[in-house]
């Protein structure tokens, strides 16, 4: 199992007995199809590297995979990419540019659904990518605090920075569901113009998300909801 430093242990007991963990010195008794999560992020309790969870009858091996050896924290995003998928490609396009496969959880929207996110398979460090009717890569999402833009923004950021860091092309408008702002990057170039950088603020002026794309979807408060 392969897990980022930001994310929260959970597994599953997909089998026909209850499985016993120990996890931080503790045991607990996972029943059949429940649920196991871990208080707290990896982190607070792993490095990176190869784990051994000890557990019973079944083993767990996890793999705290290293954020500096992932291509979307090593890269920043860009108003049109990020890394190597460029907003607007096909699927197939990002697949080939990124060497592996975009998966997509919800997997039984997969085909029948004009709007569903993917990420990059066997990587904890993904971003979302929002695919339209199954085919064109239209936005970016930001999901690991170790993402980051060009100019340095990321989850938590002040909204200062964002100010200063791109000046008077951000246009600020309300939140829609907390006391905070949409700061949204409008480009001055023509042949940037159907693209936009989106930075969500709550009310303590912190980013709490951030995405690039086309316009529209680039735009759209709740995602594919």
């Amino acid at each position: 199992m392969r897990v980022a430093l930001h994310q929260q242990l959970v597994v599953q007991n997909s089998t026909a007995t209850p499985v016993e963990i120990q996890w931080n010195g503790i045991d607990s008794e996972v029943a059949v199809e429940d649920v196991f999560v871990t208080d707290g992020v990896i982190s607070d309790y792993l490095g990176v590297g190869v784990h051994r969870l000890e557990s019973q009858p079944v083993e767990i091996t996890l793999v705290v995979v290293d954020p500096e050896t992932r291509v979307f924290v090593v890269e920043p995003m860009m108003l049109r990419k990020w890394g190597p998928v460029t907003v607007g490609s096909t699927v197939e396009e990002a697949e080939s540019a990124l060497g592996g496969r975009l998966v997509f959880p919800d997997s039984e929207f997969v085909g029948g659904s004009e709007c569903q996110y993917a990420y990059v398979e066997h990587d904890p460090y993904s971003p979302g990518f929002m695919i339209l009717d199954g085919t064109t890569v239209a936005r970016i999402d930001a999901t690991a605090p170790e993402h980051h833009t060009a100019s340095g923004i990321r989850l938590g950021s002040p909204t200062d920075e964002v100010l200063a860091a791109y000046g008077d092309v951000i246009e600020r408008s309300p939140h829609a569901y907390v006391d905070g702002e949409y700061l949204t990057l409008v480009p001055n170039d023509e042949v940037d113009a159907a693209y936009r950088v989106v930075f969500a603020t709550n009310e303590a002026d912190e980013v709490t998300g951030f995405q690039n794309g086309l316009e529209g979807p680039a735009n759209w408060v709740e995602g594919c909801a």
